[in-house]
């Protein structure tokens, strides 16, 4: 069974790809997979939530935004509670082939970023993901490398 599945990078990590390595990624848990329409789409939403707050501390102290990244995989074996309906994992294997698109902090909103981490705590808290499609990928590697 395929499931879908999001995984955190910050920008710089992003800037690698296709040869990235998630450490982490999120995913709705098994009783959830017979949802459908909104109740789908909130269940996902919060499993991307999981990964872009999973980032967040690190992305505050670099300075950087925050790339999650959505993947339809196998489902993953070896899991644990995130929390809600979200599942945890290691990634086994990560092939970008599977990404369908991507969720990225909004590039005018990262603008206000600055080397206070607590400051960037409350911007990346309050900013926005934007959603891209895989086909933009390069676009977006250029838009957030200016």
């Amino acid at each position: 069974m395929s499931v879908r599945a999001y995984f955190p990078l910050t920008v710089s990590e992003f800037h690698s790809w296709p040869n990235i390595t998630p450490s982490i990624g999120f995913t709705p848990h098994p009783r959830t997979h017979g949802l459908k329409g909104d109740a789908l789409d909130e269940v996902e939403w919060l499993a991307m939530a999981y990964a872009a707050a999973a980032l967040e501390e690190e992305a505050a102290r670099t300075g950087e935004g925050r790339v999650v990244l959505a993947a339809d995989i196998p489902a993953p074996v070896n899991t644990t509670e995130a929390g809600g309906d979200v599942l945890a994992f290691e990634p086994a294997l990560f092939d970008p082939t599977k990404v369908v698109s991507a969720h990225i902090d909004d590039p005018e909103e990262l603008s206000r970023l600055t080397d206070d981490a607590k400051n960037n705590i409350a911007v990346l808290r309050e900013a926005s993901l934007v959603w891209y499609d895989a086909s933009e990928f390069g676009e977006l590697i250029e838009l957030t490398s200016q």
